[in-house]
């Protein structure tokens, strides 16, 4: 249904006088960003001679350089992005030539690519529809007084917090689907590895950490999140004295690594390795200053995240299938269960952001609901990677 809306929706491009809260994705810079960025690039399906072509037609700013210096007569060579970019002022005049662009652009890309270009830009860049909203790019271009600002800013709060618990809550249903297709004992392995955050009604067992299949990854602590985060601190239940020497091996660490920064000529070519080497010192020690049941507690909190991240891949490797215990007739179907359940998240997942886009909307004055509209589009409604393409 909501693919089919999107197709069946029309191409927007920028006009001289059209008000647009977002230049910056302007048809010229969504095409540099096609040949910048491999991984936005191969969720449009867009080939290497596309890339090569695309290149051909930035170059020097193609046959739109002309039209660029006479809107923006400061320059005298056609910037190639916009990096450098405070005011805006090349994003804005790249807008206003996005009719001339989509143009050029027809003859390269497929017409399903240029359909959905902008607005995977857009969804692309930004994890989530309340992201943009941050931006000052976003906020100035609504042009609301300060009270507005404040009252839009805490009403975006509101829905940011419904948002991640209706997104957390999406994820954490996957699990608890996939999780019901296994037998009771795999069930309470599952919860002895992942702890009880996952799955209600069971409770996890005492066991040796060491015999369960966490990746190593897992065996790593960072004192500042330990102490940072309200949840992780009343879970691992740090005493006092854990909580002071957690917060001055991350005094020392930060120290050193400024010592490392300020000073990059002192080890040349070695600053990555040495900041490496710090980090991962400061994350022994960390581990180390936590008792046997903070560091079981952490790993189940590691394996949790990892599960509402995406867990496909937990669920892909095989020693944690075999500690499951599942049988080898069973494997293939069990996966094939878990493709078909992250394909129908991530499907709800676009419709909660889109819902979250319209209630952010119904929150401004009718003008501005508009203008939000017209310039972020079907962004929200698009899922990357796009469907594989038809021929022309």
């Amino acid at each position: 249904m909501i693919l089919g809306l999107l197709l069946a929706s029309t191409f927007v491009v920028g006009t001289a006088d059209q008000e647009d809260l977002l230049p910056s994705h302007n048809l010229w810079e969504c095409a540099f960003e096609l040949i910048s960025n491999p991984n936005f690039a191969s969720k449009l399906h867009v080939s290497k001679l596309q890339v090569d072509q695309l290149k051909a037609l930035r170059k020097d700013g193609g046959p739109f350089a002309n039209a660029f210096k006479a809107r923006y007569p400061m320059y005298v060579r056609v910037p190639f992005g916009s990096m450098q970019d405070p005011t805006g002022t090349i994003s804005k005049t790249w807008h206003s030539l996005d009719k001339e662009v989509h143009g050029e652009l027809a003859k390269i890309l497929h017409p399903a690519q240029l359909k959905v270009l902008r607005g995977a830009s857009i969804r692309f860049g930004n994890p989530n529809s309340i992201s943009p909203f941050n931006s000052n790019e976003v906020q100035s271009g609504l042009a609301l007084t300060k009270e507005q600002l404040r009252e839009f800013l805490t009403e975006l709060k509101k829905i940011e917090l419904d948002f991640q618990s209706k997104h957390i809550q999406l994820k954490r249903d996957s699990v608890t689907k996939i999780v019901d297709f296994l037998e009771p004992d795999a069930r309470q392995r599952f919860v002895d590895y992942a702890g009880a955050e996952l799955l209600e009604g069971i409770s996890p067992n005492e066991v040796d950490f060491e015999k369960l299949p966490y990746p190593k990854s897992f065996f790593q602590a960072d004192a500042e999140s330990l102490l940072h985060s309200k949840k992780l601190v009343e879970k691992m239940a740090l005493s006092p004295d854990q909580a002071t020497a957690l917060k001055k091996l991350d005094d020392d660490l930060q120290q050193q690594l400024n010592a490392v920064m300020s000073n990059p000529e002192e080890y040349k070519s070695q600053v990555g390795a040495t900041l490496s080497i710090l980090r991962r010192r400061a994350s022994e020690q960390t581990w180390e200053i936590l008792n046997p049941e903070q560091q079981l507690s952490l790993l189940r909190h590691h394996a949790s995240i990892e599960f509402l991240f995406d867990f496909r891949e937990t669920f892909r490797r095989d020693d944690f299938i075999q500690y499951l215990g599942l049988k080898p007739k069973d494997v293939a179907f069990f996966r094939s269960v878990t493709e078909e359940e992250w394909d129908d998240v991530q499907q709800k997942l676009v419709e909660l952001d889109h819902a979250t886009f319209q209630s952010i909307c119904s929150k401004l004055p009718d003008e501005k609901r508009k203008k939000l509209e017209a310039s972020f589009g079907d962004a929200f409604l698009i899922r990357l990677p796009i469907p594989p393409l038809d021929p022309k």
